[in-house]
């Protein structure tokens, strides 16, 4: 590249009151050009090519810009009537291929939540869908509802053109309004990781607890596998299908845990039996567990026959 500065003089130039605007005046007032920059063929050509790899990037920053700019930390109060609730979200995109499945802006999302004033710090959001600008999350790991009917709480917001999101809080059919503003980069607390479950634990399992003074019959069917399910049956005043969310097994132990209930199980892993400890939010309580005979015979085999 070479540069020239032609700073030269005595170029014609028409002024206010220039002869070529009918107002008489002078041709050849001296003024400076603007630096001329030459530039050889193939500088010329680096650059054309330059712009033309920015321009499809630039592009999709411009289409995707309503929904990129949801990532971060959110701050903001939901007007709960005569009880406001403080709220700290935390929004992020991830990979497509971290097990999760893409949104409609080809992204998938995660997120936690921090409710100061209700002991949540970063729990963990159980679905998060953002689309053009829009953001819902499921609070149900956060807030949760002991199988009542209807939604799980949730959070709902739109992004506006002066950088906040606003929208509501829901719960238990009620909402509150709420604006929250960027305060900063996100600081997601991940979900706990999740794990396969030996085919030597698969099967039905019995037990119970006592709460406030009414035995609990406590029924659990492991199926395992990579991805393993778990229905648990709790059997008191009233019969309650819990739903399990999270299963974790480690060398010799058991955790189970339902987010929408606020009940975990956590126990030690026998041939024949679970000792471990039955917690819903304050309460806890000891839990054994003990393998149905119809569970017996395929675990077993599964273990290869020792017991």
């Amino acid at each position: 590249m070479r540069l020239e500065f032609p700073w030269r003089t005595g170029v014609a130039c028409v002024g206010r009151g220039s002869a070529a605007s009918g107002g008489g005046g002078t041709w050849g007032a001296e003024a400076p050009l603007r630096p001329t920059v030459r530039l050889g063929h193939a500088t010329l050509a680096a650059a054309v090519l330059a712009a033309g790899a920015l321009l499809p990037a630039r592009l999709a920053a411009a289409q995707d810009g309503p929904t990129a700019a949801l990532a971060g930390r959110w701050e903001g109060v939901a007007a709960v009537p005569g009880a406001p609730q403080a709220v700290i979200l935390d929004l992020e995109p991830v990979r497509a291929d971290a097990g999760r499945t893409a949104g409609a802006d080809g992204a998938t999302w995660q997120g936690s939540v921090i409710l100061p004033g209700r002991g949540v710090k970063g729990a963990p959001l159980a679905v998060v869908q953002v689309q053009s600008g829009r953001v819902r999350a499921s609070l149900a790991a956060a807030i949760p509802t002991f199988g009542a009917a209807g939604p799980p709480p949730a959070l709902v917001l739109e992004a506006q053109a002066d950088g906040r999101l606003a929208g509501e809080m829901q719960l238990g059919g009620l909402s509150a309004p709420l604006q929250l503003m960027r305060t900063g980069a996100a600081q997601v607390h991940p979900p706990p990781p999740r794990t396969a479950l030996s085919a030597a634990y698969g099967g039905t399992w019995t037990g119970g607890y006592e709460l406030g003074g009414t035995p609990r019959q406590v029924t659990l069917v492991l199926h395992p596998g990579p991805a393993p399910r778990a229905e648990l049956t709790i059997v008191g005043r009233r019969t309650t299908a819990v739903p399990i969310d999270r299963i974790a097994q480690g060398p010799r132990h058991l955790t189970l845990e339902s987010s929408a209930m606020s009940i975990s199980i956590d126990g030690r892993l026998h041939p024949d039996r679970i000792d471990g400890h039955f917690t819903q939010g304050p309460f806890e309580a000891p839990l054994v567990l003990v393998r149905s005979a119809v569970s017996a015979a395929p675990a077993a085999a599964a273990s290869g026959g020792r017991r």
